[in-house]
């Protein structure tokens, strides 16, 4: 008996039997087999059949490369990985495949390693595409006009607005544009559409504030900017007496 110590090295990744880098074999189809190779599962006629692991292996690799010479040191390597064996081991899996499947299933090279011979039919899954994070709600806060008949009133609007955004800022899971980002559109007069298309957000909040005598009155509006529609509005009215504004 030929004996031969073999010092396996790690296994090879798989090599699909096919050119298309987009889809990923999910069975093979030989005469009444499918090999499925996820599963580790041999199926015949509907039926599981039953498969050393080594076997598998050694099947798994053969029927990737169906057509091609497959060496002996490379079906070591992927059913012993990393293990010194036998040269018989790999023979009696190969034995062991050729009483299911029949005898001329898998050819011997001499010398060489072995070829499986069956005609394969494939079945192919799309690859799935790499997981991606999901996009955070975004806000754009944008400095608060002064309506006051006096126009006295900016440094208020600008700090209210400014409070605004520092309480939304505090919120998880949401992301709001920066001040310096929000306020370079001070004093212009871009549609809301243009504004959330330069700072990347789909909501956009702005409000103004109007002071008449011992009254202030602060109007807020939260604008959809990717259906140009108001998603909400309120109005707060105070006496501004013993306020330091």
């Amino acid at each position: 008996m030929n004996r031969r110590g073999v010092r396996c090295p790690g296994a090879p990744p798989a090599r699909l039997a096919s050119n298309n880098n987009n889809v990923t074999a999910t069975s093979y189809r030989f005469g009444s087999f499918e090999l499925q190779p996820q599963q580790r599962r041999l199926v015949a006629a509907g039926k599981a059949v039953e498969v050393g692991p080594r076997a598998f292996d050694v099947l798994v690799l053969l029927v990737e490369r169906a057509g091609e010479l497959v060496t002996k040191d490379e079906l070591f390597a992927r059913a012993w990985p990393g293990l010194v064996v036998e040269e018989n081991n790999l023979a009696q899996q190969v034995l062991a495949l050729r009483r299911i499947l029949g005898s001329t299933a898998i050819a011997t090279i001499p010398g060489r390693g072995y070829q499986f011979s069956m005609a394969l039919h494939m079945a192919y899954a799309p690859a799935s595409p790499p997981a991606s994070q999901p996009a955070l709600p975004s806000i754009a806060v944008m400095p608060f006009e002064d309506l006051s008949a006096e126009r006295d009133q900016e440094f208020f609007a600008d700090g209210l607005a400014e409070e605004v955004l520092g309480a939304l800022a505090r919120v998880q899971g949401l992301r709001v544009v920066s001040r310096t980002s929000a306020f370079s559109f001070k004093g212009g007069r871009c549609d809301i559409a243009t504004i959330a298309a330069k700072l990347g957000v789909r909501w956009v909040l702005e409000g103004s504030v109007r002071k008449s005598g011992e009254r202030i009155r602060v109007a807020t509006q939260l604008i959809d900017a990717s259906a140009d529609a108001h998603a909400w509005s309120a109005t707060y009215d105070r006496d501004v007496r013993g306020m330091a504004i």
